[in-house]
Order: structure tokens, then C-alpha cells, then sequence
């Protein structure tokens, strides 16, 4: 079977093909808009094709690529994974001429847009309270960049949206998230304890960045988990979640939250598998695909939904170490074809993840992890 993984390059990308690459009933097949992503990709796929970046060259001119590669390599399963060539699938309103792992256009639509999925999912409760937030861009701030930020704009713009923000904390208290309204990797987002430090780091990342659209939310300061369930004509055919315990260069991110989780561990908590299947089947009532489920903890310990995406997220190399080969299981229900086991397939829990940036990631089992180290330095005084 001829699989083909774009963005392969990418974070989730490399995670896919690291668990598709050495199965003898897969030729893994990589398409990459970067150059440098092409090189890392080929050390996991037979080829690796060019695809224009669909957030520049426009989506139908991404689309129109990937069915000529689709048809020229004859592919049989296609792995869409950056956002925005899944938004240039969702704006032309084509699937991929070949089996894939995407849901209905309404559905990928809904999860693309996180203000649409948090007003379907707040009615039932799993969602945090959010507010939508329009911001209005002066007259010559339409080209974004850092250059493209006077004070003056900057203080005009959030002038304007303090009595908005203001009512925001109103209704929803304090602190508040804030965050824009599409986007991966928790960019732009940060923790507001009052109406004019909201409205300021608003004007300003809308400044730079050409941001328009915004949602503003309460503050969630449970535990992080991740739970992507696949379906199959509305049978959840496999489940994994974790938990995100640390993320890459934390440090420099205000939110303390950079969208690149460093530690990570596999876990099964009912709540949260339950929370993600009921908001799951809020957004279309037949799932099929993949859905991504981020989930965060309110004070009183319930788990809310933060996004719904419709691809791989999370750590799918660690959910295959501990057990659960959520890429391949995909390709095979999604095909016709049944794997082996029982219904449905879920990974080991305890299973622990450690990243760095410049070495492979580090899988433990359950009984190896940092706590062993730390034990060992407490009881020698020569551990190193």
C-alpha cells in the first residue's frame, strides 16, 4: 500500500512516518512545501514530492497539486497534517481523490475554527465559557510584520477594545485566556489578569501579525491532556491520551505554553475519554477520521475542550510504543480492511516521552522515569 504523508517534515509528519516507515505491507511515500523539511523526511520515506505552501500560493493551488501527485504516485492513503494545507482542503471543498483519515467538510470546517467549536460544545458544558473578540485594524495596518507596530497604532487599537474586554471579565471573572481564532501551537495565546493588559498584548500581536478574529475564555488551570479517537463510519475503532506535562522553551513563551510538548506520558482517565466522545459527536452525529481532542481541566477538576483538529496531534510515536499504531490502524479500517485485536485499541498507560531538540526522543515504559534518577542522586553521593 502506497501511503503518502504531508508536511512530513513537521513534528506530527515525522511522528506519522516513524510509525508507518519499517511496516513491510507500507512503501511510505513524503510531501514537504520546505526544503529542509524534504531532507528529514527522506530518512523515513522511499520519495519525498513538492507541494506549493498553501498558505502563500493559495488553496487551489495546493489542492490541484496534491491530486496530481495523488494520481502520478498512485497513492492509496493520504496523511494531511499542517493546518494550513488542511484549511486549503476545507476552502475547496475537495477531499483527497484517494482514501485519508479527514471527516466531512462541515465537520473540518467547524474543527478548523475554534470559535465555531466552542460555541457548539459550550451549550453541553465541555467547553470553556469564550467570548468572540472582532478587532478592527487602522488604515495602513493591513501588511503585518514587526516593523508594522508604531505605539500609536498599538494604543488605538487597544483603546478601542478595552470596553469589549472589560465586559469580558465581567461575565467570565478572573483570570482569562485569550487566544486567536485559528492557529496550531497555542501561538499568541496568554494568561489576562485585567482588561487593559488583555487589550494591549490583543493590539499588539493584531498589529504585527494581521490577526483579526480573537476568542477570550476562562482560565483552565487543571491538568493538560491530549485524546484522539479514531472512527470508522461512527464506531470508535481506537482511542489513545496523554497527558502533556512540560513543553520545548517554555521559558520564552508568556503563556508558559509554546504548542511543542517536551514530556508528555500515556494515560486512561474516563473522564477525559468520555468528555472528548461526547463533543466529538456534538460537532456531526456519524464521526469518521481522525479527531485530535485537546483538553484542559477547570478547578474543580472537569475536563473542558480547548480544540477539536481533525489529524494526528499529541505524540503519536509515543501512543505507538505504548501499544497503539493510531496511523496505521487508520490506513487499514479507513481502506476496508480490519486489523487484528479487539475493538477499541487504545495504548498502555505510564508509557513517558521526553524530547529534545537535538537528539531522537526518549520512550520509558511504566517504572523507568526521572523519579528512578532522582531517588538514585538522593541515596549516592557519587550519582552522576
Amino acid at each position: 500500500m502506497r501511503v503518502l504523508v504531508t508536511g512530513a517534515g513537521g513534528s506530527i509528519g515525522i511522528d506519522v512516518c516513524r510509525s508507518l516507515a519499517h511496516l513491510p505491507e507500507v512503501e511510505l511515500l513524503g510531501a514537504e512545501a520546505s526544503p529542509w523539511g524534504a531532507r528529514l523526511a527522506g530518512r523515513f520515506c522511499t520519495q519525498v514530492v513538492p507541494l506549493p505552501r498553501a498558505d502563500r500560493e493559495g488553496p487551489e493551488a495546493f489542492c490541484q497539486a496534491l491530486a496530481r501527485q495523488v494520481d502520478t504516485l498512485g497513492v492509496d492513503f493520504v496523511w494531511i497534517n499542517p493546518d494550513p494545507e488542511l484549511q486549503a482542503v476545507a476552502w475547496c471543498g475537495r477531499q483527497p481523490p484517494c482514501a485519508h483519515p479527514l471527516p466531512g467538510r462541515e465537520v473540518l470546517q467547524a474543527c478548523l475554527d475554534k470559535e465555531i467549536t466552542g460555541s457548539r460544545l459550550q451549550r453541553a458544558k465541555l467547553a470553556p465559557e469564550t467570548l468572540a473578540l472582532e478587532v478592527e485594524l487602522p488604515a495602513g495596518a493591513d501588511v503585518p510584520g514587526p516593523d508594522a507596530a508604531p505605539p500609536a497604532e498599538v494604543s488605538q487599537v487597544a483603546q478601542s477594545l478595552l470596553p469589549q474586554l472589560e465586559g469580558a471579565f465581567a461575565r467570565l471573572g478572573v483570570p482569562l485566556w485569550v487566544r486567536p481564532g485559528s492557529g496550531a501551537g497555542g501561538i499568541g495565546s496568554l494568561r489576562v489578569d485585567q482588561p487593559r493588559e488583555a487589550a494591549f498584548w490583543v493590539a499588539l500581536w493584531s498589529v504585527r501579525h494581521g490577526v483579526r478574529r480573537w476568542v477570550v475564555q476562562e482560565y483552565l488551570p487543571g491538568r493538560n491532556f491530549n485524546c484522539t479517537l479514531l472512527y470508522a463510519s461512527g464506531e470508535l475503532v481506537a482511542w489513545a491520551a496523554m497527558q502533556r506535562l512540560g513543553y520545548f522553551l517554555a521559558e520564552t513563551a508568556p503563556s508558559g505554553i509554546t504548542g511543542q510538548v517536551k514530556l508528555c506520558r500515556t494515560v486512561e482517565q474516563p473522564h477525559v475519554l468520555a468528555a472528548a466522545r461526547q463533543a466529538v459527536r456534538l460537532l456531526g452525529a456519524q464521526p469518521h477520521g481522525i479527531y485530535s481532542v485537546d483538553l484542559r481541566e477547570d478547578v474543580q477538576g472537569r475536563p473542558k475542550v480547548t480544540e477539536i483538529n481533525p489529524r494526528l496531534a499529541g505524540r503519536p510515536w509515543l501512543y505507538t510504543q505504548a501499544g497503539c499504531n493510531l496511523p496505521w490502524l487508520a490506513v487499514q479500517v479507513l481502506s476496508g480492511a480490519e486489523p487484528e485485536g479487539t475493538r477499541p485499541h487504545r495504548p498502555r498507560p505510564g508509557w513517558t516521552l521526553y524530547r529534545q531538540l537535538d537528539c531522537q526522543p526518549l520512550i520509558l515504559p511504566p517504572g523507568e522515569t526521572a523519579d528512578e534518577y532522582a531517588h538514585s542522586r538522593a541515596g549516592s553521593a557519587t550519582a552522576t
